[in-house]
């Protein structure tokens, strides 16, 4: 399961125009999406700045300005402050 979610989401970071070499925040607390998106990332042949959302916002911000990641990797819980991310969650069902 660990594998077929880290090689999913390692496809959508390719396919969102995300190259080996590039940098990806992955914003997310300690749990199996934090490692999910660790995997992901490095099968993509990306490097990963890993951000504890708990942080302040302005240190996030700032973490994210002098990085300037390629893309982030957060919960969809955050896409309103990060809504150009792609999600590690599935999205909310429907109806």
């Amino acid at each position: 399961e660990l594998d077929r979610r880290a090689r999913e989401s390692a496809g959508a970071l390719r396919t969102a125009g995300i190259r080996p070499g590039q940098l990806v925040a992955v914003i997310l607390p300690r749990s199996v999406d934090l490692v999910v998106a660790q995997l992901a990332v490095q099968q993509a042949g990306a490097a990963h700045l890993p951000i504890d959302p708990d942080y302040p916002e302005d240190r996030i911000a700032g973490m994210l300005q002098d990085a300037r990641p390629a893309g982030i990797l957060t919960h969809r819980a955050l896409a309103d402050r990060y809504p150009t991310a792609l999600f590690t969650d599935a999205p909310a069902p429907q109806g």
